[in-house]
């Protein structure tokens, strides 16, 4: 039996898959054109210096679109 996940619209991706002598191997390492991330919704990190981890973020070229308060 296969475990499959979906991946965008029309792609899925099987993780492991048991062969009929119950062997199990890599199927990512079969596909010759992987998923790939163009975007990131949102993320949520907890730091203890906000402005130290902005900046790092920054130079790596995210933006930041939404701040919300300490709790």
């Amino acid at each position: 039996s296969c475990q499959v996940r979906s991946i965008g619209e029309n792609a899925a991706v099987a993780d492991t898959c048991e062969t009929a002598s119950n062997r199990s191997f890599n199927l990512m390492s079969l596909q010759s054109n992987p998923a790939r991330i163009l975007a990131y919704d949102h993320i949520g990190i907890r730091v203890s210096d906000q402005n130290r981890a902005l900046a790092f973020y920054q130079a790596l070229g995210f933006v930041e679109s939404a701040c919300f308060p300490r709790y």
